[in-house]
């Protein structure tokens, strides 16, 4: 039997295709996606807490909301950090793994959240029709804001950092995965989620097209939206900014947990 499991991740780091691909293979049960954030099915429970603070009563809830351990991917970016840890208390006292997917080019995740914003593209089969305009001149991008940009960096980089200290004083010794390993190079990609199955007790070769199942969810991820990256008015200043503050703040959570 394999063990259910937490995805930490943050928006436009490739989670919703990981999940979706590792709930096929697992028993556990399914939940709606970041099911949390206060439009999705758990949010009451945030609601509650932002009208009373009490931390014990969100406690429970989680618990009780979790009770048959369902696999959860979670976008710790959009919530408070009580909540975040809270969960990560109740995850680990209901046995779940942890993994963390993260992204090493910070800036291009930055560039195509602040684009899907602006084009309401969030998903592979909506950013068909918007990037055919776009690609086409029928619809044109409007110039990022440079402030924006760079203070959801900081904000992320101090998310970062909070979540890997709930994590090492929790005494979790999470998985830490990186979009880049799983989605830029197939071979790679595969063997990186052959590993990450074997994490949480899973195999692909025990299901039926398991392989063909890997490689279908790898190749077809994504909504590509480097493709209309260079359609930005300011694209290069911004994507400097961005890199240069990256390397200042020099994070990584592989390090965190060695």
């Amino acid at each position: 039997m394999s063990t259910p499991f937490v995805i930490w991740t943050m928006q436009r780091t490739g989670g919703t295709t990981l999940t979706t691909l590792l709930k096929s293979f697992s028993e556990y049960p399914s939940l709606q996606h970041e099911p949390f954030n206060v439009e999705r099915k758990l949010g009451w429970i945030l609601q509650n807490w932002g009208a009373n603070r009490d931390t014990a009563k969100m406690q429970s809830d989680i618990s009780a909301a979790l009770s048959d351990r369902p696999i959860i991917k979670h976008c710790y970016e959009l919530v408070p950090e009580a909540l975040n840890l809270a969960l990560m208390k109740a995850t680990s006292e209901l046995g779940y793994r942890h993994i963390i997917l993260d992204r090493r080019a910070e800036d291009l995740r930055i560039l195509s959240l602040e684009l899907a914003k602006q084009t309401g593209a969030w998903g592979k089969t909506a950013a068909e029709d918007v990037y055919r305009d776009i690609k086409s001149g029928e619809k044109t991008l409007a110039p990022l804001s440079l402030q924006q940009a760079l203070d959801h960096l900081d904000r992320c980089h101090t998310r970062r950092l909070s979540l890997a200290k709930q994590m090492k004083e929790s005494g979790l010794s999470p998985l830490v995965v990186h979009f880049e390993d799983v989605y830029t190079d197939p071979i790679a990609g595969k063997k990186r989620v052959r590993e990450i199955l074997s994490f949480v007790e899973l195999n692909p070769l025990d299901f039926q097209n398991g392989r063909q199942r890997v490689a279908k969810a790898l190749r077809t991820q994504g909504q590509n939206t480097e493709s209309i990256m260079d359609l930005l008015p300011n694209l290069s200043v911004v994507k400097d900014k961005l890199q240069t503050a990256q390397k200042s703040q020099s994070f990584n959570f592989e390090t965190c947990f060695l």
